[in-house]
């Protein structure tokens, strides 16, 4: 499997997060706008996955039936919290990828 890149500067990144939340923007403006954010989550799968993999083994040290997930925030959820918190920019956002443990 191939990780993707970041291919977008911070200020192209806090763009299209800006872009996002407008009222209005043409077919094409909303194309670039997603695809700007849509490589930005991409972007934190490798180092996502490889935190989760070392937490995976690290739980199962302590306990074989330990249930890790690992999620990248979704498209909507980036709009409600950029949308909720006006001085919140998107290369700031601390929560585009998590794991968790459960079980």
């Amino acid at each position: 499997m191939e990780w993707a890149a970041r291919e977008h500067t911070k200020e192209q990144i806090d763009a299209a997060g800006l872009g996002l939340i407008k009222k209005k923007y043409s077919a094409d403006e909303l194309d670039q706008i997603l695809m700007v954010i849509n490589n930005w989550r991409a972007s934190h799968s490798f180092p996502l996955n490889t935190f989760q993999c070392t937490l995976r083994r690290k739980a199962r040290q302590i306990d074989q039936s330990a249930l890790i997930a690992q999620r990248l925030k979704r498209l909507s959820s980036i709009f409600d919290k950029l949308k909720r918190m006006r001085r919140l920019t998107l290369s700031e956002m601390q929560d585009i990828g998590g794991c968790l443990e459960g079980g």
